[in-house]
């Protein structure tokens, strides 16, 4: 026997088809722009089924189809006859299908384990649902632990089964989307997984790691880098999202205003009406937060960084921008992250 040094040391096969992710994920194009989507489907497929939430789903898709199917003169008896033959969204599913079909007929122990193509992670996160978001989206309120727990689940894949050599940024910023959202909900079920994998609980930015950013160890100041940074980008996106739905009080309690007076505020309100006026509505899309729109700016201003938000928008102009500032000593000074919003530019 030989250890396979490529894999990380809590490397572990959870799932009865851990094998079928393994093995299948060199099908996958690591430079694809939706390579990270693709590998968090193919971790959902290999999990069991979150039997109400995929009701739900095939709901919403059925009477979305039976709105089509009136709107074009579709016969009773033929509407009713197609809804029978939908199902609830399986994105890559003929890829997944017709691999697994290979894999199983190299595999006989596979037996009568079947795979389970589905999208609940990946609607969240290509939709960046927050969890409460997904629950009322759906009308899941008697769903929530199922939720929880299946999120959960997708994170261990993410974290413990999915090789690093396969972990893209892209990849790394999935996984820290979950972990956030499962920490700020409940993190219990995560933090007792990993207590049982002889690791640490999910870290949370506090104290500590706004030390570890002074630190002379560079292994420590880059892991507590790259947290702040995830930590910023989430931020920054779910201040986009908010202003898409043009709810300006819900993007001002996720990042404050660096100008927080009436004045302040009416001069950002007239620049977002401008902006909606001219470019239509803000993507928030998986494209739209691709890392490239996101310029974080770390040594043009001592004691900030300053990062750059490119704005996505229908009409394709893409030339606004939203410009915040992350407050170092601030934030060393408080153990929580200090960012504000500077100016939007359109």
């Amino acid at each position: 026997l030989r250890v396979n040094v490529d894999l990380q040391e809590d490397f572990s096969l959870n799932h009865a088809l851990s094998l079928y992710l393994l093995d299948t994920l060199k099908h996958l194009d690591p430079s694809s722009g939706t390579y990270a989507l693709d590998l968090l489907t193919l971790v959902e497929s290999i999990i069991e089924n979150p039997d109400i939430i995929l009701r739900r789903q095939l709901d919403r898709v059925k009477t979305i189809a039976m709105s089509q199917m009136k709107a074009a003169g579709v016969e009773y008896d033929e509407r009713i006859e197609e809804l029978e033959k939908l199902e609830h969204p399986k994105p890559m599913r003929d890829f997944i299908y017709s691999t697994f079909n290979e894999f199983s007929e190299k595999h006989p122990w596979v037996g009568t384990d079947n795979i389970r193509p589905k999208s609940v992670a990946r609607e969240m996160f290509e939709n960046y649902f927050s969890f409460a978001e997904y629950i009322k989206e759906y009308d899941l309120q008697r769903g929530e632990g199922l939720l929880l727990r299946y999120l959960s689940e997708v994170t261990k894949v993410l974290l413990q089964t999915v090789p690093d050599a396969a972990k893209t940024e892209a990849v790394d910023d999935v996984s820290e989307y979950f972990i956030g959202m499962l920490k700020a909900i409940d993190s219990s079920l995560l933090d007792e997984w990993l207590k049982l994998q002889g690791k640490p609980a999910i870290e949370a930015f506090d104290h500590e790691s706004a030390a570890k950013l002074r630190a002379s160890d560079a292994a420590e100041k880059a892991r507590a880098l790259r947290q702040m940074t995830v930590q910023i980008r989430n931020a920054v996106f779910s201040f986009v999202r908010a202003l898409s739905l043009n709810d300006l009080d819900q993007a001002r309690t996720i990042v404050p205003f660096k100008d927080d007076s009436v004045e302040g505020v009416k001069v950002f309100e007239a620049a977002l009406r401008a902006y909606f006026e001219e470019h239509g509505t803000i993507r928030t899309d998986f494209a739209a937060r691709a890392s490239e729109n996101t310029i974080i700016d770390k040594e043009s201003e001592p004691g900030f960084w300053v990062i750059t938000q490119r704005i996505i928008d229908t009409n394709e102009l893409n030339d606004g921008v939203i410009e915040f500032e992350f407050d170092q000593a601030a934030t060393y000074e408080s153990g929580e992250m200090v960012l504000r919003f500077v100016e939007m530019k359109i």
